[in-house]
């Protein structure tokens, strides 16, 4: 650590980016990790993102309604209740079918749901809430008609959501600088969209995996998600650095790909699971190859090494690799639990090169206010 710090004052504000690439449904695995640097007062100045990636940075810098942690915590409850996902283990709570009917389907259902007030009221339980609401879900995919073809552009309807997690007015506000990217297929090139850009229509550009949704319109270009190509973009934030476009101490790659290989490499426990797995191991040996790539550059080239690369990995223990590519509450909850394990293990060790943050807010503490403060 002291020669990380070397040359630096005490009232140095140091300024730090953070990359969070691909990997849904391990998502809580970053969410929860940033959710530990948060509560340490900690942030960052740059957030560059790709694919699954770009809703944790959104929600963690604009949540709808919310504290950041407590957004960054409900993001579990994508996940099914088990005695549901144990039966029939299919994602319906954030892959809706193609189609008008999906939106309305819905909100109609919304209408039957217990609510936390009215679960505290009668006293039940949280489980046996979820299982309930969950089941009011499972029944409304069941029942909603669906327009989709073989000439259909993909599966489901874009990830619904959104609308109801991030504020985008909130999003420009920040402080700091905000990139995810997406894969222009009409330019064949990665594109980036920054805080200033970035809206429900950017989103689903940077969410639109090959076949499971159709490619995202933007003023007559159609976009894939990034992370299919790149699920990092790490070529373009080096290029940023090269050019002076951005300036940063220490660059934070909060690698949840890189940390599921081992978890990926084995027998599928049924047909869904082999279709996750399907999905995520070419997304994870790509992620390698570019991280390694990245990391051979940054070592070795001198007049590229701008910054302290540092990265952020997850160890999963054996007992829950089998179920990684869950969408089940229990695996979106442990995953969660690991990454806030791991953050505040990583926050504790460098929170000397992370920049603090503003009181109940995740801008960073500009540099003249850090000054002040030391």
């Amino acid at each position: 650590m002291a020669d990380k710090q070397k040359g630096r004052t005490s009232k140095d504000a140091p300024t730090a980016t953070v990359v969070l690439g691909g990997g849904a449904p391990n998502s809580p695995l970053m969410a929860g990790a940033l959710s530990a640097i948060y509560d340490h007062g900690k942030t960052f100045n740059v957030f560059y993102t790709s694919g699954a990636g770009a809703l944790i940075g959104l929600v963690y810098l604009a949540p709808k309604g919310m504290t950041t942690p407590k957004a960054l915590a409900s993001l579990v409850q994508a996940g099914v209740a088990d005695p549901i996902f144990d039966v029939f283990p299919l994602p319906f709570k954030t892959f809706y079918k193609l189609g008008p009917f999906s939106g309305p389907m819905r909100k109609w259902s919304q209408m039957f749901k217990i609510s936390p007030d009215t679960a505290n009221k009668m006293h039940i339980g949280g489980a046996s809430m979820r299982l309930f609401n969950d089941s009011i879900d499972f029944w409304t995919a069941m029942i909603t008609p669906t327009t989709l073809t073989p000439n259909s552009l993909g599966l489901c309807e874009p990830y619904p959501l959104l609308a109801d997690e991030v504020d985008f007015d909130k999003l420009r506000k920040f402080s700091g600088e905000f990139f995810m990217n997406a894969y222009s297929i009409s330019k064949g090139e990665m594109v980036e969209f920054n805080k200033n850009q970035v809206d429900i229509r950017h989103f689903h550009a940077a969410m639109s995996f090959p076949f499971m949704y159709p490619p995202q319109e933007i003023d007559g270009h159609y976009y894939f998600e990034g992370s299919s190509m790149d699920p990092l973009n790490l070529p373009k934030l080096k290029e940023k650095h090269v050019r002076k476009e951005l300036s940063t101490q220490t660059v934070v790659l909060i690698d949840v790909l890189g940390s599921l290989k081992s978890s990926l490499v084995r027998k599928p426990r049924n047909l869904m699971d082999a279709f996750g797995i399907s999905i995520m191991t070419p997304v994870v040996s790509l992620a390698e190859k570019n991280v390694q790539h990245f990391k051979d550059v940054h070592h070795s080239d001198p007049t590229a090494r701008q910054f302290e690369l540092l990265e952020l990995k997850f160890d999963i223990p054996e007992a829950d690799r089998p179920y990684v590519t869950d969408w089940s509450y229990s695996n979106l909850s442990r995953m969660l639990e690991i990454g806030l394990e791991t953050g505040e293990r990583f926050v504790k060790a460098y929170a000397d090169l992370l920049p603090d943050r503003e009181e109940d807010s995740p801008n960073p503490v500009m540099a003249s206010r850090a000054s002040a403060l030391n």
